[in-house]
């Protein structure tokens, strides 16, 4: 097992990693951090996007910074001032999410918003909506069914009630 050190979210955090096989693909899992699960198995091409995408020069790199993403006007989110408490949400969770509800307007299904909704259910993996989403994006982009699964089963292991979010991906198989 390796140990690395890693600023994510502005936090200083510690993980092991090893290197695992699975189908053929080079994987990795991954302990300790706790901005991710306990224990996350991923292939290495999605980790390696996520870890630029979540620490670049040690800092976030927000959505409105990202040139890929000028072309999308960010929509924040609308409570109506019906706010019986407000959540101290992160601003890296505000960014992420009021691109999210952007793309969602204008039903945009592609390789970027998929890799949004990668970031999105890492954030919340009770997120229904984003699970949703990323199912019809599934279908649009033909992405790599077993990589999916992969990323579902390492949240679910986690995070056991989103099982109902895995019977809407076996409908994909």
């Amino acid at each position: 097992m390796t140990e690395a050190n890693l600023f994510l979210q502005g936090h200083l955090c510690v993980i092991f990693f090893c290197e695992r096989l699975i189908q053929g693909e080079r994987c990795l899992q991954i302990r300790g951090c706790g901005v991710f699960p306990r224990c996350l198995v991923l292939p290495l091409s999605f980790l390696l996007t996520l870890l630029v995408l979540m620490s670049t020069c040690g800092k976030h790199l927000f959505y409105r910074d990202r040139k890929e993403w000028n072309d999308i006007t960010p929509v924040p989110q609308d409570d109506n001032g019906r706010h019986i408490v407000n959540i101290a949400y992160s601003e890296e969770f505000v960014d992420a999410h009021d691109y999210f509800r952007a793309v969602l307007l204008k039903n945009e299904l592609s390789e970027r918003t998929f890799s949004l909704t990668s970031e999105i259910l890492l954030m919340n993996p009770a997120n229904y909506t984003a699970w949703e989403y990323r199912r019809r994006i599934i279908k649009e982009i033909s992405s790599d069914l077993n990589a999916e699964l992969r990323f579902v089963g390492s949240l679910i292991e986690e995070y056991s009630k989103n099982y109902q979010e895995a019977r809407s991906f076996g409908r994909l198989l």
